[in-house]
């Protein structure tokens, strides 16, 4: 099915009516966070992980695993759209914001089971988290929050003292829940409204 979308303020009532009045519905809820450092992040022990290592991206050895990683992590996302590896390549480590130094990986023995990837400078004037993802089996058990927090602390030895993202408020992967543990809070909101599309034959 073809689709059309818009991001829309949810106190912006004029667009709302605009987009409502054009057959588009609301589907999604998303946040923008921010947590503004005051003291370089603590990492946490990872004691409940038991044998997890937290690791700098290694982009000759790591990048392939990092994919599959985020695709397994995402496929239940909403609105994911999976991305070969030739592709995820070209897209993500070709691009402007790609800085591999800001990039962590975690490891169970020799397996793969998260990653988090960060930008400089990135949708503002702060650090941007643009993707954190941890494996199924691999899930509850700190790893998430571990590579979060790490990505913080190199963003603190940059200089950076302000890190964002943006996050599916209605993920049922706990994603909201664990940024706010972190210390973000939500900087605007948003809506996201589609309209189904027609294809012309």
């Amino acid at each position: 099915m073809l689709r059309n979308a818009a991001l829309v303020a949810p106190d912006a009532a004029c667009v709302e009516r605009l987009y409502r009045g054009r057959d588009y519905v609301p589907v999604r809820h998303v946040r923008r966070m921010l947590v503004e450092l005051e003291t370089p992040p603590r990492l946490p022990a990872l004691a409940a992980a038991g044998g997890i290592s937290l690791e700098p991206f290694d982009p000759a050895r790591d990048a392939r695993a990092v994919h599959a990683a985020l695709e397994e992590a995402f496929t239940d996302h909403w609105d994911h759209v999976p991305r070969a590896w030739p592709e995820w390549r070209r897209r993500v480590l070709t691009g402007e914001r790609y800085d591999p130094g800001l990039w962590f990986v975690a490891r169970d023995g020799d397996q793969l089971v998260g990653a988090v990837s960060t930008a400089w400078k990135a949708e503002g004037d702060w650090g941007y988290v643009d993707a954190l993802g941890v494996r199924g089996p691999w899930r509850r058990r700190g790893i998430g929050e571990a590579l979060l927090l790490r990505a913080f602390a190199a963003l603190w030895e940059r200089g950076e003292r302000r890190v964002a993202l943006d996050v599916d408020a209605e993920s049922e992967s706990g994603a909201l829940r664990l940024y706010e543990q972190a210390g973000m809070r939500v900087l605007w909101r948003a809506v996201v409204y589609e309209k189904a599309l027609t294809a012309i034959a």
